[in-house]
């Protein structure tokens, strides 16, 4: 069985406003799915408590007519939540620590590395050491009836406590490769889950304090807990609901931007020299301006918007020496072209996906 998302009026009126920001028609959401039009209304409205991950990947995926759909919706939903509810809300904790995939520094692999040496323990010793999930006790898992061999592995998963009807915590069961510990310390992986270098730092942790002749009780795995979290945030590898707490506590935006790793910093100041670009130009022609980024804006509302950056981001410095009328004669091209593409969709001649 597929992992559920429970969904909420929010999420539904969300799940509204991207479609039609797409100008995708419900009722041909309801013939991908094979559902009556009725269905995605009361989908949209919250009337649908629950809905499986794959169908929502399957609609989001068809609304944006790519494979980033779902990764889009999801950040657009998370970009609006508190660190409370990146950290309770199941679905928005799976796509934080699981789905999301981020860019890994070369100075966490070397600590990871270093770690692991001074430790004397291989790839496949921390494995299994982390695939023991020795945090779930049989005590625990038999008070809450749950069969670790019928739980979905790498992913979170509700339980109930006795004292939590309405809003039930979560647990995770690992199961880790020693082949991608191995490709990871190796600095053979460019991205990946939070999660996963997490684990593998949380249990370094704790394996320290076991050779250490320490008793693992709750409040050293809480201890190791914060650190690695503390360790992670060192090497500017985060999660949405950790920037979310760091941008919370932070006591000014300078103090926040310090905790930003240099992908984040680059892009601020990449939309920064974007916007001071855009601000010359329109004091020169403001008129001129806006209908340039008007089109720009729809470009990007009614299409792939990788694409469109794509688009934007080829390189122009080969020509930038050219004659005014030469660089007219090329954007005029650049039209024709764009009309002789538009044909091929209109006669159905599909372009492969780039």
């Amino acid at each position: 069985m597929g992992r559920k998302i429970k969904l909420s009026e929010s999420i539904g009126l969300q799940l509204k406003e991207f479609r039609t920001k797409y100008k995708v028609k419900g009722k041909d959401i309801a013939e991908l799915l094979g559902k009556s039009p009725a269905y995605i209304s009361k989908l949209e409205k919250g009337q649908i408590q629950q809905i499986e991950k794959g169908e929502l990947v399957k609609i989001t995926n068809y609304i944006t007519q790519s494979d980033d759909g779902y990764y889009l919706f999801c950040e657009k939903i998370a970009e609006k939540a508190d660190a409370k509810e990146l950290d309770h809300d199941i679905w928005l904790l799976n796509f934080d620590l699981v789905d999301r995939k981020l860019p890994i520094s070369s100075e966490l692999v070397e600590e990871i590395r270093r770690r692991m040496k001074e430790l004397e323990i291989s790839p496949e010793e921390l494995a299994t050491y982390i695939n023991q999930n020795e945090d779930l006790s049989l005590e625990f898992l038999l008070e809450h009836k749950i069969d670790p061999n019928l739980v979905e592995k790498n992913v979170w998963v509700p339980y109930q406590e006795a004292d939590s009807i309405e809003h039930p915590h979560s647990l995770i069961f690992l199961e880790v490769e020693s082949k991608k510990i191995e490709a990871f310390i190796n600095g053979k992986v460019k991205k990946c889950e939070y999660i996963f270098p997490y684990a593998i730092v949380y249990h370094l942790l704790k394996w320290e304090h076991k050779k250490q002749g320490e008793i693992l009780d709750d409040a050293l795995s809480n201890s190791c807990k914060a650190e690695a979290e503390k360790i992670l945030l060192k090497h500017k590898f985060y999660s949405l609901s950790v920037q979310a707490r760091c941008s919370e506590q932070s006591s000014s935006e300078e103090e926040y931007i310090k905790i930003l790793n240099d992908f984040d910093i680059n892009n601020m100041e990449y939309i920064s020299a974007i916007l001071e670009e855009i601000s010359f130009l329109s004091k020169y022609d403001v008129s001129y301006t806006n209908e340039k980024l008007k089109s720009i804006v729809e470009n990007m509302e009614n299409c792939d918007s990788s694409f469109v950056l794509a688009y934007m981001s080829l390189s122009l410095v080969g020509i930038k020496d050219l004659q005014t009328s030469i660089k007219r004669k090329f954007l005029q091209d650049v039209v024709e072209l764009i009309k002789e593409y538009s044909n091929m969709a209109e006669t159905g001649e599909n372009i492969e996906r780039y």
